[in-house]
């Protein structure tokens, strides 16, 4: 899932800063209690930036509650057959009464909760630096352009918000905090701990899908002038460091060839609202621009490579989708299947949808060429399309592709070993235990 990533700059001096929904927030007591205290964004004037603040319930989030529940008992009875709807459907009358009872109930309740949180004098507090000084802020609905925050900087101008990118992260830091407004878990590690060896340990990265408009610099300064679509960045390391700190970073060729590569994955997998048929055109465009600037030697080279920097630096989870987009963009390249499949079985090893990715090894393994790969390449894909075959139970197809194969392709003595330990006992190994290391 992708989530919006605002710029916050002055109208009177140089200031600017980001924001961007890093971090879960959560009641410690969990959603399903009935009063609790609330999280929104709002301006820290301490942390001077827009942070999430913790508020007590009031009586605003009583009457959002009771319009809820309105607007449901509206619905049932005000629609466009409500009539005959109510005239023939007991059930329905039912329902309303049952909504009724529901909101007088829950008035009840909710005005214990406002004098409960009144009594105690809680205030609204920042939940990065526990300072009283803030006020609730709106973001702004999805947009190329600037608007008023309605907070003003200790300069004098006005604080100006605007979206400019959509932020995928792997995971996200939770911060639990009680009914009063006391953090009591705090995953945010890059307190505790040197981010550098933090990023290192966890090859995380991002997807960054920056936002281009009319007489966007960003468009200009990438090859596609006018371009009002989003361009997608790959970010880890110190640069993910320093975003995650809400600091500006530059975005380079490199970040843009990677995002490219991995954000395809999301227009044929999981297309996003923001993502148009025409805009793929202009990716495509961008990988021939960038892969021709980095001077590849082919565009199967300019694949395997960023695949290999990517697995290098972020893991294989991050590889195998390059290597699925490169798949996709050249099926007949036999050395990307090669890798992908290697890729797959280190994803399968760390215990991710292992059925069906077995099924996709086992149907790049028939696809592949093997007279148009290393032969040790050959060896290994071989040898995980028969782990594939033997851990998803096809015991009926294995003589034939013994006999396709593994006879006339591997010769490694430890391959033929595991071959042969899990012909005798198919249900004792893991694919992990099956790795080749």
């Amino acid at each position: 899932m992708s989530l919006p990533m605002y710029t916050i700059s002055c109208s009177n001096c140089n200031y600017n800063s980001t924001y961007q929904f890093d971090t879960l927030y959560e009641y410690v007591g969990g959603r399903e209690e009935l009063c609790t205290p609330k999280s929104s964004q709002g301006w820290c004037y301490d942390c001077e930036k827009v942070v999430v603040i913790y508020r007590p319930f009031d009586k605003e989030d009583l009457n959002k509650e009771i319009d809820s529940i309105d607007e449901q008992i509206k619905w049932k009875s005000e629609g466009i057959f409500a009539d005959i709807c109510l005239k023939f459907s007991s059930k329905k009358k039912k329902e309303i009464d049952e909504l009724n009872k529901k909101k007088t109930e829950s008035y009840e309740a909710l005005s214990k909760c406002v004098a409960f949180f009144e009594g105690k004098k809680f205030r609204q507090k920042c939940l990065t630096c526990g300072s009283y000084n803030v006020k609730i802020v709106n973001l702004p609905d999805s947009n190329n352009v600037y608007t008023k925050l309605n907070i003003k900087h200790e300069c004098g101008g006005d604080l100006l918000i605007k979206e400019f990118a959509r932020v995928s992260f792997t995971n996200m830091p939770k911060v639990i905090y009680d009914i009063s407004g006391k953090i009591v878990v705090d995953e945010r590690d890059h307190k505790k701990k040197s981010p550098s060896k933090l990023y290192k340990k966890t090859n995380q990265y991002s997807v960054i899908w920056q936002k281009c408009g009319d007489n966007s610099g960003l468009a200009e300064r990438f090859y596609v002038p006018g371009y009002q679509g989003y361009l997608p960045f790959f970010i880890w390391g110190v640069e993910l460091e320093a975003m995650e700190r809400k600091e500006r970073i530059e975005l380079r060729e490199d970040n843009l060839i990677k995002g490219i590569l991995y954000g395809l994955y999301e227009f044929d997998n999981a297309p996003k609202p923001w993502h148009q048929k025409e805009d793929k055109k202009t990716l495509l465009y961008l990988l021939d621009v960038l892969g021709n600037g980095f001077k590849f030697a082919s565009p199967e080279k300019m694949i395997l490579d960023i695949a290999y920097d990517v697995r290098e630096k972020n893991g294989n989870t991050a590889s195998h989708i390059i290597l699925k987009v490169g798949n996709n963009l050249m099926p007949e390249s036999s050395k990307i299947k090669s890798d992908l499949i290697c890729d797959l079985w280190a994803v399968i090893s760390s215990g991710s949808c292992e059925d069906d990715l077995l099924e996709d090894v086992l149907e790049l393994v028939k696809c592949t060429n093997l007279d148009q790969i290393h032969p040790l390449a050959k060896e290994i894909i071989c040898y995980y399309g028969f782990c594939a075959m033997m851990l998803k139970g096809q015991v009926d197809l294995i003589d034939t592709y013994l006999k396709h194969y593994i006879y006339p392709n591997v010769t490694n003595e430890q391959l033929k070993q595991n071959i042969k330990n899990l012909l005798d006992n198919p249900n004792g190994y893991t694919p992990k235990d099956l790795k080749i290391t």
